[in-house]
């Protein structure tokens, strides 16, 4: 897990670099649901998992590519919160609320479409920093809405789907609100 986040790390500083110029930081919340997947999860083999509430915190960079396609990375820390019914060894019913912690490194595209509309998609590098710390690999698309003001501060909606693959189990939708800043394209001499 520790040499996975130095990879990311040392590529986002590379990236911003490269993309010196040309790009896009953003930060944003998001609410929604999510819920575990029994037949998928590595986890207690006889219960039951509701659907529970998803919260997120994003951070991103986007590098343009041409005009309207950029490529995204960037971290996220996702909460999910469930609820997990089981049979005990009485055959009594139990339940408990649970809660997961998540790292995500998204890797996607973007594409602006119009001038205020944009869908992405693409991989998601995802982590469990809770108990397993286990690391897999997942997919997400979304679109959203987008609007900046003098070109430069923008704000953004953007409703979005994630599978978070085998080791985490976990499908969520979300809808993230978040604010842009776009880094200068002239550096003058």
């Amino acid at each position: 897990m520790k040499n996975i986040l130095i990879v990311f790390l040392l590529s986002f500083v590379f990236f911003a670099h490269a993309q010196k110029g040309s790009g896009t930081f953003s930060a944003s919340y998001g609410i929604g649901k999510g819920q575990v997947k029994t037949q998928l999860a590595k986890a207690e083999m006889l219960g039951i998992y509701a659907e529970g509430d998803v919260r997120t915190f994003d951070l991103n960079l986007a590098g343009a590519i041409s005009k309207s396609t950029a490529i995204e990375i960037g971290v996220r820390v996702l909460n999910h919160q469930y609820q997990f019914t089981s049979f005990d060894f009485s055959r009594k019913i139990v339940t408990e609320n649970r809660s997961v912690n998540t790292m995500v490194f998204p890797i996607k595209l973007r594409v602006d479409i119009l001038k205020y509309f944009f869908i992405s998609g693409g991989i998601l590098l995802s982590a469990d920093i809770g108990r397993s710390r286990q690391v897999d690999l997942g997919a997400g698309i979304g679109a959203g809405v987008q609007y900046y003001f003098k070109n430069k501060y923008g704000f953004f909606i953007h409703p979005q789907t994630n599978v978070h693959t085998l080791i985490i189990g976990l499908s969520e939708s979300h809808i993230a609100f978040g604010v842009s800043y776009r880094i200068s394209t002239s550096l003058k001499k």
